[in-house]
């Protein structure tokens, strides 16, 4: 009987061996893992393809912008931007596809790892079984079942090597495991920012084909000829011209009276947002790299979509210096502050101030417009407030005086 307990712990212990022996074999012999890496590969090529092609519209773009201002060439501009994010898309989504056949790889390989694993635990708890039933048997008795000498240490050695081995692999295949799942994981964050990356490029996307509708509608202004495109951009240029005229010819005046009232508790460093920024966010940031006018002049103030109509608020306290209808800016107002700052709302759909009027903070001074053709939305395609901050007459950028939400 102890015999035959001792012949069945050592074909555990053969068994086992086997089975680790196999079992790392099997783990790494992926049928399906070939073909998963040849899609990731190809992924990455086809979007580092796009990449190259990308950069050429960059290029193209560059040089429109060095040539001198025509409608030819701003229509250029607008065109190959919006070719170039079609493929900035694109190439993000390949990007995308082959972090999910990453991830379904690894996630094939840690299902497999798991099942090596139940299948180690369930034969070291048999072995551990089978060790402590035959633990009676004495060093005479393995010697009386064993036929020569050579058998006795064979077998002994035997599991001494099996069982360390069996424990080592079961370590390995732990701390494999774990290496797998901390992959899946960054491979998932990965995934997770390439979404962000897509949905980014989605806002980008939509931002781009309201510039479609700013070529049509320069098209329409300009009547598609070259000397209306060179009066409207005098026009531009003379609005700007303007703005920052009134504001050195009031900001003193305005300044004076402001410093005689009572505005206790007013910051005008730190200003309140004119409308919520969390409906869609910002669409044009101060400087915009993307603003399609940039080789012309710098936009000056950043974007806030808004559905049309949306009650407008004022920044801070101040006295109104302007509210009017300009080409660019269509209905506008224009505010002076303490300490040299002036804000400026415009595309307004509405004006419910006038020139020399007291506004405080959080007071409503109209609404917003921008929808294409719709009043006071001047040169505009989508509803928005354009917000610009001015500090001693010169554009600042807002986000740096905007408090936080």
């Amino acid at each position: 009987m102890k015999h035959i307990k001792i012949t069945k712990l050592i074909s555990i212990f053969l068994t086992g061996s086997i089975i680790l022996n196999s079992s790392n074999f099997s783990a790494l012999a992926e049928d399906d893992s070939y073909l998963i890496n040849e899609q990731i590969t190809e992924k990455r090529t086809q979007a580092g393809q796009l990449n190259k092609k990308i950069e050429e519209y960059r290029n193209n773009i560059a040089k429109l912008q060095q040539e001198q201002a025509s409608l030819a060439s701003e229509i250029g501009i607008f065109e190959n931007q919006i070719a170039g994010t079609e493929l900035d898309i694109q190439a993000t989504e390949m990007e995308i596809e082959a972090v999910q056949l990453e991830m379904e790889l690894l996630g094939q390989n840690i299902d497999k790892q798991n099942i090596e694993l139940e299948k180690e635990k369930d034969l070291l708890n048999t072995i551990i079984f089978e060790m402590h039933k035959a633990d009676s048997i004495s060093v005479l008795e393995i010697y009386f079942g064993s036929k020569q000498f050579s058998d006795i240490f064979g077998r002994m050695q035997m599991l001494e090597n099996t069982n360390e081995e069996l424990t080592n692999t079961l370590q390995q295949t732990s701390e494999t495991k774990i290496g797998l799942e901390a992959m899946l994981s960054s491979k998932k964050e990965k995934a997770e920012s390439l979404e962000i990356s897509k949905d980014a490029l989605r806002q980008k996307r939509e931002q781009l084909q309201t510039e479609i509708g700013s070529k049509e509608l320069l098209i329409d202004e300009t009547a598609s000829t070259e000397s209306k495109y060179q009066a409207l951009l005098s026009e531009l240029r003379q609005e700007q011209q303007f703005v920052a005229q009134q504001i050195q010819s009031l900001q003193a005046e305005l300044e004076q009276r402001l410093s005689e009232m009572d505005l206790s508790g007013e910051t005008p460093s730190v200003l309140s947002w004119p409308v919520d920024p969390s409906y869609k966010g910002i669409s044009a940031t101060f400087h915009d790299p993307t603003y399609p006018y940039r080789h012309l002049f710098e936009h000056s103030g950043v974007d806030v979509p808004q559905p049309q109509g949306t009650p407008v608020k004022s920044a801070a306290s101040g006295y109104v210096a302007v509210a009017r209808t300009g080409r660019s800016y269509g209905n506008y107002i224009m505010i002076v502050h303490t300490d040299g700052i002036a804000t400026l709302y415009a595309h307004l759909s509405r004006i419910d101030v006038k020139p020399d009027q007291f506004v405080a903070r959080g007071q409503i001074i109209g609404a917003s417009g921008g929808a294409r053709g719709s009043k006071g939305a001047g040169l505009s395609t989508g509803p928005h407030l354009h917000f610009e901050v001015r500090k001693d007459g010169i554009p600042v950028n807002p986000m740096g005086y905007l408090s936080a939400r």
